[in-house]
């Protein structure tokens, strides 16, 4: 499924997300036309910055509720929750955490499984 966002000559499309039951109406044609409660940018050397920027601003914008940006190279994730129109950083998870989603009812993600050396 491809999914994507465009504002002006900008288009998005997050690595991972999760579209809540109540908004699969915006699922079409294997496509998404709107916005999805969660998006996961995975940071890598050539995407990085477009993912701190750009990418974080344009989610914002749209009304993404929760966006997450992941390092595997530092091992961390950024937490970040939309709260009166702008992301506010609710917490910077370590590979000794267990991350707990705003957003996502039941997801609960043990970041050492994540982080293994030998994936």
């Amino acid at each position: 499924m491809l999914s994507y966002y465009r504002e002006e000559d900008n288009v998005f499309q997050p690595d991972v997300i999760y579209i809540a039951k109540e908004n699969t109406g915006i699922i079409r044609d294997g496509f998404i036309y709107g916005v999805p409660d969660l998006a996961v940018e995975i940071l890598s050397e050539g995407t990085a910055r477009r993912d701190k920027t750009i990418k974080k601003s344009g989610y914002e914008k749209f009304g993404v509720k929760e966006y997450w940006l992941a390092d595997p190279i530092h091992k961390f994730i950024d937490q970040f929750i939309l709260m009166d129109g702008q992301y506010r950083l609710t917490a910077t998870f370590t590979e000794d955490d267990r991350l707990v989603s705003a957003t996502v009812p039941c997801l609960a993600i043990e970041l050492s499984g994540v982080f293994k050396d030998d994936l």
